[in-house]
């Protein structure tokens, strides 16, 4: 799991690298978590893949999901 934080309305450029090749996928879920329960999931359709490189935007609707106060797990 990954902790971390954001500011609520911007729009955070998320990366991922995976210890392994993109070819191996064939399903994906990143979910966000806050305070024990799931807030956001982004699937294989929501990301980009770059060589083992993952990467995708949260949009302000999206990070407004979040609490002012908490970490957010990944």
């Amino acid at each position: 799991m990954i902790h971390g934080c954001f500011s609520r309305g911007t729009t955070p450029n998320q990366f991922f690298t995976l210890p392994f090749e993109k070819e191996l996928i064939s399903d994906l879920k990143v979910t966000y978590t806050q305070n024990k329960q799931k807030i956001l999931q982004k699937t294989l359709k929501d990301v980009k893949i770059e060589g083992n490189d993952i990467s995708f935007t949260l949009t302000q609707e999206e990070t407004f999901q979040f609490s002012e106060k908490g970490i957010v797990s990944v």
